[in-house]
């Protein structure tokens, strides 16, 4: 799918930066707030299985799903005796309940066991295999989630995005058909939307523009995910 983005070089003048493009980085402040009510995740916990135990492991800073800080977490826990790590409900639900926090990730040798805080109080499950007997990474993890960035916002034909890690060079990228509702993605289900170009940003917030308006375009919503083309 990537290929195909290299294939339609000819349209990447075909979206300029103008007077009314909107910062990025005014435009991520001003939602930011609001990203849990629009089911978008942005702080992550992540736990790694030490003989036996669970531990707090370190994630990504600059990131769509950002770590709380371990130190954070230790100054939490210690107030709270019984705050335990552990993937069963009453722990899950004890940990949303004291951290600010919109997911865990439980990573072991097995995979990684997530758990999303929704709107309603739920908690959402997913699960992501691997093979092997090493402990899986916080990087094995991203990786696995099969897409480079969310859309956070639209305003007509701009898109605010966030990538999974701080990227130093964007061009064009592809939105994901029906991804708004989904957190992972198999290659046999990354199937494209839209062709999207990049105007402004840094790191991970930067501001898209949608370069083929049709009908595919109007699905775009908050929550939908892309695939960049400079890999």
């Amino acid at each position: 799918m990537i290929k195909v983005l290299t294939l339609i070089f000819l349209f990447s003048s075909a979206a300029f930066a103008s007077d009314e493009t909107p910062d990025p980085f005014k435009w991520y402040h001003r939602i930011k707030s609001d990203l849990p009510d629009r089911k978008i995740p942005r702080r992550f916990l992540y736990f790694k299985k030490n003989s036996g135990l669970w531990q707090v492991t370190p994630g990504p800073k600059d990131s769509l799903f950002a770590a709380l800080p371990k130190e954070y977490f230790e100054f939490v826990k210690d107030r709270f005796e019984t705050l335990a790590i552990s993937t069963k409900k009453s722990a899950v639900n004890k940990i949303f309940d004291v951290m600010p926090v919109d997911a865990l990730v439980f990573l072991s040798s097995k995979g990684a066991s997530v758990r999303i805080k929704l709107k309603n109080g739920k908690v959402k499950k997913l699960k992501i295999k691997k093979k092997g007997k090493k402990v899986a990474s916080v990087s094995w993890f991203i990786k696995k989630l099969g897409y480079d960035g969310m859309i956070l916002d639209r305003k007509g034909d701009f898109l605010l995005v966030s990538t999974l890690k701080p990227q130093t060079s964007y061009g064009q990228a592809l939105t994901l058909r029906n991804s708004h509702k989904k957190i992972r993605f198999s290659k046999k289900s990354n199937k494209g939307s839209a062709l999207i170009q990049f105007i402004e940003g840094k790191g991970t917030i930067s501001v898209f523009e949608i370069l083929i308006k049709d009908e595919k375009s109007k699905s775009i919503v908050p929550g939908t995910k892309i695939l960049l083309g400079n890999k």
